[in-house]
Formats: C-alpha cells, structure tokens, sequence
C-alpha cells in the first residue's frame, strides 16, 4: 500500500485563503457604554451566556444518557435470550416507548432552554446594544440562512456593533459585504467592495489585526501597479505581524520575504531570514507555517536539516490547527515508520482527520485502509461507499483533465 506523503509546498508561493466570520468569542467582549443602560445590557448578555452554557451542558448529558440507554437496552436484550422469544419482545417494545417519551421530555427541555438563551441575546442586542450581543445576534441569523432578508438583517446588526465600537461588528460586515451581497443582494459590485474595504478601514482603526492582514494582502494582490497602495498593503500586514501578532499575517511575510517583491525593489531574504520569520509564524500557531516547516525537516532544505522527528511533531502541531495535509503527512509517517514505531491505526486516524479537514489524499488513503484491512477492519462495502461519496466528484474532474 502506498501511502503518499502530501508535498503540496514543494514550490512556495503566496496563495491567500481568507478566512470566514469571525466568530465572536464568549470570553471577549468591551465595555464601550457606563450609562444605566449600558449596563443592563452588559448583565443581560451575561445571562443570555449562561443559559447558552446551560443549554450546552443539557445537550452534552442527553447525548451521554441516549448512549448509556442504548447500551442498557443492548445488555438487556442480551440478558432476556434465555426468556422466551414472545415475551423478551413486549419488554423490549414497552423499554423503547419509555425511552422515546423521555427522549421527548428532554428535547422540550433543551429548546426551552436554548430558546431562553436566545430571547437574552435579542434583548440585549436589541434593547441595549450591546456590541457582542449584536455580533452573536448576526452570526445566529446568518446560521439559519444566507437570503436576502437574513444577509440584510446580519448587515445591521454588524453595523450597529461596528458603530458602538467593535471592531468584530465592522470586520464581518467588510467580510459579508465582500462575499455574500454581490450575489444575494444583486448590489453593484464596484460598490460592494467599496463599501466593504470602508469596513474593514473602520475595523482596522479599532485595532484589529484581521482586518489589517485583509486589506494589506488585497492591496499587494493588486495588478494595477499603484506602489503607494501596495506600500501600504505591506505596512497594514507588517503591522499585523508585530503589534497583534497575527500568525496568518506572519507566516505571509515569512514567504513575501522569501519570494521577494520586484514592484517594491525587495530582494529575496537570506534562508537565516526566512527561517527566522517561518518560526515566528509557525510559534505564533499558523497551520500553514508549521506545516511548511515540517515539509522542510522531511526533505532537508530551506535551511533545515533533515529530521524526521522534528518534521512528525510539526506536521502534528498543523493537524491539531486543522491543516489538512500536514494530517495526511504525518499518517504517511506513521505508516511508513519515521521517526515512530509503524503504527498502521494511527496512521489510518490521520487520514481520516486529514479527509474530514478536505483532503482528497486523506480520504483516498483511508479507502486504502478499508480495503487492505490496515489500520482498521478491512471493508469492501465501507471503501467502496466512501470512494462513491467522498472521492465522486474529484474522480469525474480526472477523467474530464
């Protein structure tokens, strides 16, 4: 069985996938209001995360009861084998309706209790403004739907965020505006990424590092050959790299760097400089950068001795940031034995991570697996279904290449 160590990085070069909303976080929020009803507010966002965590915690135990009932309910089929088979049948039936009467009672519960969550949220969002609130506010709508009248509504309740002070409300309306009106709104696109880029200017004067790797990289990305803007693009990035240490922002100069710049007179750095700016991106947790770092310690280069531990340990770090080839790497290595003992069910995890992160390869080596019985109980069935689903779509684009 041949399992491919993914090279993707073999050649380096700026590729820059921007991420999606940013998720507001429920440990981070400002105070921008010291009025009474800032106040309130700020206490009702308090309560309305309390009973999200509450909903939660409901949620995770009704799934841990549903798994001990069905085992419970497997032991005493197990146990009633003996009984007569009529008999054992009724109990079975009656046991199956009482769970199904609670299972029922506990859902009420739980959406009673997400729906509490939810009514705080609205109130103060809403009521009060708070600025967290409304940015939860409209990543919930946004949830539920993308059309016209949601993307309308989660664009306000952005700008109002953004408008009471938080640089999260402004950089997800920049982010929505960018990538969701032109075609759900039907606005004119000129205008869209006007108005988007006003938004992110608006986030980025609030301090917030995303933004400016966001728009440093769109200015750099640029063809019309305006220095000034792209001078600007790389201090609006160089300033995400040093003052919020941003690793996205890091791990992008480590190879603007490398590459180096004609249009800015920027000449290739030296390889101790590339290594030093690919560690720092890589320490500050870039998935990229430490993915690329293992794919150096693998092969040797780029200032790196070979070393196939080093290369196994950061090709892990980046699995555990979500990176899917460093996963489907650090299986090969496994598989093969490097720098480990040949560990064929670790190797097999891997992949599967891998493919769950979008990796075509991981899912390709974990048919592999199924097939071979390697890593896992070999089944025909289960890799035929994960080839027919998984791998459908990328099979019909090699047969059309």
């Amino acid at each position: 069985m041949f399992c491919r160590l993914n090279r993707t990085v073999a050649v380096k070069f700026l590729d820059l996938e921007f991420r999606a909303f940013r998720w507001q976080s429920t440990s981070q929020y400002s105070f921008f209001s010291t009025d009474e009803s800032g106040n309130i507010g700020e206490e009702t966002y308090q309560r309305a995360l309390q009973a999200f965590l509450k909903a939660e915690q409901h949620s995770i135990e009704l799934e841990e009861k549903r798994n001990r009932q069905q085992y419970d309910a497997w032991k005493r089929t197990q146990d009633r084998q003996l009984k007569k088979a009529s008999s054992a049948g009724v109990a079975v039936v009656k046991t199956i309706a009482t769970q199904i009467r609670k299972g029922d009672a506990d859902a009420n519960k739980g959406a009673q209790l997400q729906q509490t969550a939810r009514t705080l949220l609205e109130e103060a969002a809403l009521k009060y403004g708070h600025q967290t609130a409304l940015v939860r506010l409209a990543n919930a709508v946004l949830e539920k739907g993308d059309s016209e009248e949601a993307i309308g509504k989660a664009m306000e309740y952005y700008r109002q965020a953004g408008e009471g002070g938080s640089s999260a409300g402004w950089y997800n309306l920049g982010h929505l505006l960018w990538n969701k009106s032109i075609e759900a709104i039907g606005e004119d696109q000129s205008v869209s990424k006007d108005a988007s880029m006003e938004a992110f200017h608006n986030s980025i004067e609030l301090g917030d590092g995303d933004a400016m790797y966001f728009v440093g990289a769109q200015y750099l990305s640029e063809d019309d050959g305006d220095i000034e803007r792209k001078r600007e693009g790389l201090g609006l990035i160089t300033a995400a790299a040093e003052e919020k240490g941003h690793n996205g922002a890091l791990y992008y100069l480590s190879l603007f760097y490398y590459n180096g710049c004609s249009s800015l007179q920027i000449n290739a750095c030296s390889v101790t400089e590339f290594v030093q700016k690919l560690d720092a991106a890589a320490d500050a947790g870039s998935g990229d950068a430490l993915f690329l770092r293992g794919h150096n310690f693998y092969h040797g280069e780029d200032g790196r001795d070979q070393d196939y531990s080093q290369a196994l340990n950061n090709f892990l770090h980046a699995s555990d940031a979500g990176h899917a080839d460093a996963a489907v790497s650090a299986g090969a290595m496994y598989y093969e034995g490097l720098s480990t003992p040949p560990d064929h069910r670790k190797a097999f995890e891997l992949y599967q991570s891998g493919g769950e992160l979008g990796s075509v390869e991981g899912w390709r080596n974990v048919v592999r697996c199924y097939v071979l019985g390697e890593g896992v109980q070999r089944s025909m069935s289960t890799a035929e279904y994960i080839a027919k689903t998984m791998l459908k779509d990328d099979d019909n684009d090699e047969k059309k290449d």
